[in-house]
């Protein structure tokens, strides 16, 4: 994983977006346009079948739990219990309108 790769004093006490952040450039910037309490950005990077807010209020994020089998594997096997999951809900009238 990225986060065991940066490690070090200026890393410590930093969150793994914060050492991703450093160590790429990159982040998201979802929480600029999703607004979320801090549990549920916790939640979004756990495997889904770990989630407790799998779906809640509609919302559905794929591709957040980093693998060692592999990002794209990751994804197809998320993608697939989401619309599982959809179904569902469609089907019990869970689905929001």
């Amino acid at each position: 994983m990225l986060h065991t790769l940066i490690v070090g004093a200026s890393a410590a006490g930093l969150s793994c977006a914060a050492r991703l952040k450093r160590a790429t450039g990159y982040e998201t910037g979802l929480e600029k346009i999703i607004l979320l309490d801090q549990q549920r950005w916790a939640d979004i990077k756990l495997r889904i079948k770990d989630r407790k807010f799998f779906g809640d209020r509609g919302l559905y994020f794929c591709g957040f739990h980093v693998s060692a089998g592999g990002m794209l594997r990751e994804i197809n096997l998320e993608s697939k219990l989401i619309v599982q999951d959809i179904i569902r809900r469609t089907k019990s009238g869970l689905a929001r309108d």
